[in-house]
């Protein structure tokens, strides 16, 4: 937690543009967005990734990227479309390890990229990740 930037935002030692804050959450824009109204939805709390995050943060941390983006929509801020980002681990892409949601207005040809592989998989590939997922469930339940 040392060095985490979204905490010094969160504690106001560095500036930011807050768009709505209450105990749990804080929505601020983007520093460096990908689009003119890409927002950032954090915990308050610090919370290095997704999975050391309480259940309760999380689902109201959803619940607030649902509204976040619902209201990019009537904003005026024009977009085409909207991507909703999560990145979990440095493999993923996370940079800054503070469990957070982007919310990114999206623009045709605005030279932003998501890359999925497409190479396909066998079925019997697929099955056997579908079971080790299954299996991993029940021990949620």
């Amino acid at each position: 937690m040392g060095n985490c930037v979204f905490c010094e935002i969160i504690s106001k030692k560095i500036p930011s543009s807050i768009v709505y804050e209450d105990e749990q959450i804080v929505v601020f824009m983007d520093n460096f967005p990908i689009n003119p109204g890409h927002v950032l939805i954090a915990s308050k709390e610090h919370y290095s990734n997704i999975a050391e995050t309480p259940t309760e943060v999380l689902s109201n941390l959803m619940q607030m990227v649902f509204t976040v983006e619902s209201a990019l929509w009537r904003s005026g801020i024009a977009c085409e479309g909207t991507n909703i980002l999560h990145s979990n681990g440095e493999a993923a892409g996370q940079d800054v390890f503070h469990t957070h949601f982007h919310v990114v207005p999206r623009y045709s040809d605005d030279g932003f990229e998501i890359a999925y592989g497409t190479k396909a998989r066998n079925r019997d590939e697929l099955d056997k990740a579908a079971k080790m997922i299954t299996n991993s469930l029940a021990q949620f339940k």
